[in-house]
């Protein structure tokens, strides 16, 4: 908040306007040109090409998305890698370095202890593998297509702000100007002399004037700040600063197509739609996992090993006596797995899965709505501002011709400072 300190002298009629001799406004100028020499000096100057570029390459929230990606592209490497063959080693009971031991009733103890084995697995055949792994490459998709609107909607809002921020520049520098004038007309009311009412009353209103523009100044000046902010936290710049565009407002560019191909090109480019659909065809394919489930897998197991005996035989009619041997076990077969019934739990969970596939083709036709209502409000919104855009800049020129004569012919006496105040008026 900024509070504006003004020192006030009564007219003859009674009212009290601020007195034009005091430097109150020159000293606030002065503050306000102050920090916008240091703003100017702090802040980086980038180009638009640049801001989006920095934005493009700093924003955590791209990173986030592209990690995301990443992430599903692993789970999708993950299930084509469950072709592969695996090997585990182990072993059985009694353990690592563990004894078994039984005792027979003519008091013959028997020892058996293991070695570690190798087994070896291949799954060939699994009905929910393929299903799984067209589901994960949707989703994948779906990651890719996400993380583009995220990128664009940051390229977009980069634009918007660094246009808002050199909109603020140009205002803050049109009220700077303003100021200037009505503070050099003040001067010339001031040189007329201070014995005449009407002079006396023309100097208050310019420096009320004066005050206002101060004030409106001010107002964007915040405005300035707050849109650097904002295009610094988009850029991801450190904390503390700025982003300042070095490039001047401008129109740039047209958009020739009609109406219908712009809708026909939207339709066909844009993300939200073909994300939704990538979603449904995840889903498809995560029911029909989940429904080959019960089906019936195949695969080969080899497995290979140590195995160590040993007994102890005492008794008091044959001579006593210890032996051990060592043997190497090895089997391999065919294995399957088919699961006959669950109560029909997938056949429920295959079901969500095809209604929540039903409900992102859904999506996918909303977003075509909004797609097509933004376009068509964009559209007639780009259509309207250049007409806007030429009768602004018509009304801008004959605004300034106007505070400019209106000027100059109160400088040499032949207007008065209502005159002035109504062609600044009109130009803010």
């Amino acid at each position: 908040m900024v509070i504006i300190a003004t020192v006030a002298v009564p007219l003859p009629n009674g009212k009290a306007v601020p007195d034009p001799s005091s430097d109150e406004s020159s000293k606030l100028f002065e503050r306000l040109r102050q920090y916008e020499d240091h703003l100017e000096h702090k802040a980086q100057k980038l180009s638009e090409l640049q801001a989006m570029a920095m934005g493009l390459a700093r924003n955590p929230l791209l990173a986030q998305g592209y990690a995301e990606i990443e992430a599903a592209q692993w789970q999708t490497i993950a299930i084509r890698r469950e072709w592969v063959p695996t090997i585990l080693g182990k072993n059985d009971s009694p353990g690592l370095v563990g004894v078994e031991t039984t005792r027979s009733n003519n008091e013959i103890s028997y020892g058996r202890y293991l070695l570690p084995g190798v087994q070896l697995q291949w799954t060939f055949f699994d009905p929910s593998r393929t299903p799984r792994t067209k589901a994960s490459l949707a989703s994948l998709r779906a990651s890719r297509l996400l993380f583009d609107i995220s990128a664009r909607n940051l390229i977009l809002n980069i634009q918007q702000t660094y246009a808002e921020l050199q909109k603020q520049r140009d205002l803050e520098k049109s009220y700077s100007e303003l100021a200037k004038l009505t503070y050099a007309l003040v001067k010339v009311a001031r040189d007329r002399g201070s014995n005449s009412d009407s002079s006396e009353s023309e100097r208050g209103q310019l420096a009320a004037e004066e005050l206002d523009l101060l004030i409106f100044k001010i107002n964007s000046h915040e405005q300035v700040i707050r849109q650097a902010a904002e295009l610094a936290r988009l850029l991801s710049l450190p904390p503390g600063d700025l982003a300042m565009p070095s490039d001047p407002l401008r129109q740039q560019g047209r958009w020739d197509l009609s109406l219908k191909q712009t809708i026909d090109q939207a339709l066909a480019l844009r993300e939200e739609i073909k994300a939704s659909l990538a979603e449904s065809e995840q889903l498809g394919w995560s029911a029909k996992a989940i429904s080959n489930q019960v089906l019936p897998s195949f695969w080969l197991q080899a497995s290979s090993g140590l195995e160590g005996d040993r007994y102890t035989q005492r008794s008091t009619t044959t001579k006593s006596g210890r032996g051990m041997s060592i043997s190497r076990t090895q089997d391999a077969g065919l294995y399957f797995n088919w699961h006959l019934e669950d109560g029909g739990i997938s056949a429920a969970l295959a079901t969500a899965e095809r209604k929540r596939a039903i409900a992102s083709n859904q999506q996918a036709e909303l977003d075509r709505l909004a797609i097509v209502a933004e376009v068509q409000i964009s559209h007639a919104a780009y259509i309207s501002s250049l007409i806007v855009i030429s009768s602004a800049n018509d009304q801008l020129r004959e605004s300034s011709r106007a505070i400019e004569a209106a000027s100059h012919a109160f400088r040499r006496g032949e207007a008065n400072a209502t005159t002035v105040i109504q062609a600044i008026g009109n130009h803010r």
